[in-house]
């Protein structure tokens, strides 16, 4: 696991962990409240009948 407390860089511990630092700072977006409506109408349409 990565740590900002470490001796070792970050740099360097996603090296030694073959990670992108970029996956560090990632933060997924959930899905909007109109997506989730259009899931919810696709699956009743196809899952349900």
């Amino acid at each position: 696991m990565v740590s900002k407390d470490q001796k070792l860089s970050l740099r360097r511990q996603c090296a030694l962990l073959t990670l992108s630092r970029s996956n560090l700072y990632y933060a997924p977006k959930g899905e909007s409240a109109e997506s989730l409506r259009f899931m919810e109408i696709i699956d009743k349409q196809f899952l349900l009948d």
